[in-house]
Parts: structure tokens; C-alpha cells; sequence
């Protein structure tokens, strides 16, 4: 057999991360009789919206109560964007195969023809792979964390506490026989987050990632242009000159028509997490001024993780698409006006931001940051 190719190898990836999420039916890459929607597709629906549901009830129930109310309140915000999530990879399964079709088309045009490109999604690929699994512990030490320090709390208390803000309605959770059928349904529903938030938070981190890649494989064919022009005079190999030209604009296209998919995609999924996350953060801090509320700290931290994610990840690529620019304006070509709208379109990059409103970058990471100083 041979040797894998790239392309395969980075759409691998996001078939890994499809049957990860099978038990949860989110394995969107199947188009068999296991695709969803399936059972496990209708489960973690029904068992969303009923989480949702009793949400909604527990905010009324602690309505007198500051600290459970702040609890329930935080709560709820990761219920709302458990429901945007899985709206998203159930209600758009289409566009995200799309998707990932495209990158794998792309490294798998360029791959053949440029060994530097080939190299460059290898190395892509052996660092989303190693991530893989350490994004995914962080996601399960934290809820095994949040699990346990409640645990300790309430062994140190001597009070029934529960891990989240949200009570089952009709059951009396300071009960010892309700307080173990509420953390019992907890424990289930964070095995589904684990599933779900995982693998949609690591999704949009790959295909980011590639977006990283593409932009930087346009940046290998201007050098391998300005390369060839320096070597050579451009009347000497005319045909030569037009398929390294014909190479930056179709990256380019391939590329833009890439990003534009993603933010179609998940522009809502940003937005509802940072704007969530801001909520949870405030509330939690709010909160601890007047008492001491271990479990909503732990939960600001998981908020303020989920904001450095999506913002470092189009704060990476942006910082590639302007050192991109600068190659492409470092072309010097006679034939230059045959790009010039890959110089214009540079010049004017596609931003990943929440829905339009806010780019995605170090400069919002920081902003969140300085607003709760």
C-alpha cells in the first residue's frame, strides 16, 4: 500500500471527529443508513430541549434567591448555545460536508504539483491531529472538575449542591432521594456536552486551521512567482509565468469561496458564544463580590476558554492574511493586472467574525477581557 495521501489525511481529521460524535448522532460525514438524523440524532435533541425546558423553570423557581438565580441564569446561557450548536450541525449538515469538501479539494489540487504545499498541510495536519485529544481532555477535566469540586463541597458543607444552576420541577432536590436524581440527570447531560461542545468547538477550530493553510499556500505560489521572475525574464517562458499566476487566483477563489462557507455557517456559532459567555462571565463575577461561589468561577473559566478559542483562531488567520498581502503586493509582474483583483481582494480579506458584528481576533479577546477589569 502506499503512503496516504495529505488530502486524505486532513479530511481524516473531521471523519475522526464525526465518529466521535456518533453516540450523540452527530456523525454528519455518514451518508448511509446510520446518517443523521437518527435516533441518537432525535435523543440529544429531546433530551436539549427538555434541558432547555428546565432551564427556563429553574430561573422562575430561584427568582428569590440571588446566588441560585445568578446559577441558574449562567446555566441557562450554555443551554442556549447547546441549542445553537446543535441546530447548526443538524439543521446545515449539508453546508458543513460542503465545507470540508472544499479544503480537502484544495489541498488535494495543490498537493501533487507543490511539494512546499504538501509539506505545509502535513505539518497542518500532524498539529490538528495532536490537538485532537488534548482539546478534548480540557473539556473533560473541566466537567469532571466541576462535578467534583461540588462533591467536595457538599461533603464539606454538609449540604445537598448540585453542579449547575437547574432543578427537575416537581422534585425536591434538597431531598437526598431528589438531590441524587438531579445530579444523576446532570451527570448524563454533560456527558452529552462533552460530545457535543467538543465536537463542535474543535470543528470550527480545524476548518480555521485549514483556512490558515490555504492562505498561506497562496503565499507559496506569489513566492514561487517572484522566484521565477527573478531567475528568468518575463517574455521567456510566457506559458510558465501564466500558470503560476493562474495558480494565485485560483487559490484565491477556492480559498474565499472556503471562508465565506464557514462564516455562513458559523457566524451564529461564534456570536452566541461570545455574547453567552460575556452573560456568564459578568454574572459570575458579580456574583462572587458578595460570596465566595467556587463552581461559577470554574464555569467563568470554561466561558472565558471558549471566547480565547474563537478569537485566537481568526486572530491567527488574520495575522496570516496580512502577511499574505504583503506577498502579494511584493509581486512584481508585468502581467500583475491579470491578479489584481486577488490584490484587491487582500486588501480587503473575508473577516471571521460573530455574525458580522464582531471580527474575530486578539484585539475582541483583549476588549472582553478589559471590560470586566
Amino acid at each position: 500500500m502506499g503512503e496516504v495521501r495529505v488530502s486524505q489525511k486532513c479530511l481524516n481529521i473531521f471523519l475522526r471527529l464525526s465518529d466521535f460524535a456518533k453516540p450523540v448522532g452527530g456523525n454528519i460525514m455518514d451518508t448511509g443508513e446510520n446518517a443523521p438524523l437518527n435516533i441518537f440524532s432525535y435523543l440529544t435533541i429531546m433530551n436539549l430541549i427538555i434541558y432547555w425546558i428546565i432551564n427556563v423553570t429553574s430561573v422562575y423557581y430561584f427568582r428569590h434567591n440571588m446566588i441560585d438565580l445568578a446559577f441558574s441564569l449562567v446555566t441557562l446561557g450554555f443551554s442556549i448555545q447547546g441549542l445553537v450548536k446543535v441546530s447548526i450541525v443538524f439543521g446545515r449538515m449539508e453546508e458543513i460536508r460542503r465545507i470540508v469538501y472544499i479544503f480537502r479539494d484544495f489541498v488535494e489540487k495543490f498537493e501533487v504539483e507543490s511539494q512546499k504545499t504538501c509539506k505545509l498541510f502535513k505539518n497542518y495536519e500532524k498539529v490538528c491531529s495532536y490537538c485532537f485529544p488534548i482539546v478534548l481532555w480540557i473539556y473533560i477535566v473541566a466537567i469532571v472538575s466541576i462535578f467534583g469540586v461540588t462533591i467536595a463541597m457538599s461533603y464539606w458543607t454538609k449540604t445537598k449542591l448540585l453542579p449547575y444552576g437547574t432543578v427537575i420541577p416537581l422534585l425536591d432536590h434538597k431531598d437526598t432521594t431528589g438531590w441524587i436524581i438531579n445530579f444523576l440527570y446532570m451527570l448524563v447531560v454533560s456527558i452529552y456536552a462533552i460530545y457535543g461542545v467538543f465536537a463542535s468547538d474543535y470543528a470550527y477550530l480545524y476548518m480555521m486551521a485549514m483556512a490558515c493553510g490555504q492562505i498561506e499556500t497562496i503565499a507559496i505560489f506569489c513566492e514561487d512567482l517572484t522566484e521565477y521572475l527573478e531567475r528568468n525574464d518575463d517574455a521567456e517562458n510566457e506559458k510558465e509565468i501564466q500558470r503560476l499566476i493562474t495558480k494565485i487566483v485560483v487559490s484565491h477563489q477556492i480559498h474565499t469561496e472556503y471562508l465565506n462557507a464557514v462564516e455562513g455557517v458559523f457566524g451564529i456559532h461564534s456570536f452566541t458564544i461570545i455574547v453567552s459567555s460575556m452573560i456568564s462571565i459578568a454574572i459570575t463575577l458579580f456574583v462572587f463580590i458578595q460570596e465566595i461561589w467556587i463552581n461559577g468561577l470554574m464555569i467563568a473559566a470554561i466561558a472565558l476558554w471558549q471566547i480565547f478559542t474563537v478569537c485566537i483562531a481568526g486572530g491567527i488567520y488574520m495575522i496570516k492574511a496580512n502577511q499574505v498581502e504583503m506577498h502579494v503586493n511584493a509581486t512584481k509582474c508585468r502581467k500583475q493586472k491579470m491578479f489584481i483583483n486577488v490584490i484587491h481582494a487582500m486588501q480587503n480579506p473575508v473577516v471571521p467574525s460573530a455574525m458580522g458584528l464582531v471580527p474575530l481576533n486578539f484585539e475582541t479577546f483583549i476588549n472582553v477581557i478589559l471590560s470586566f477589569s
